[in-house]
């Protein structure tokens, strides 16, 4: 998304490289950490519910 984002502001002219460079390597330690996180929890505590729908654990 960042991607995106960086490329619709690279086409209009208003490209920040600092900007850019400190969302994607900032967000790294937390996608790693949390893919660490929900690879070792339980499912049905690390799914219950979805953005569509949501039923209880079975």
């Amino acid at each position: 998304m960042v991607a995106a984002a960086a490329l619709g502001h690279l086409l209009y002219g208003d490209f920040q490289l600092h900007l850019t460079a400190s969302l994607i390597f900032g967000s790294i330690p937390g996608v790693y950490l949390g893919a660490r996180i929900s690879s070792r929890a339980p499912p049905p505590s690390s799914a219950p519910c979805s953005p569509w729908s949501c039923s209880p654990p079975p």
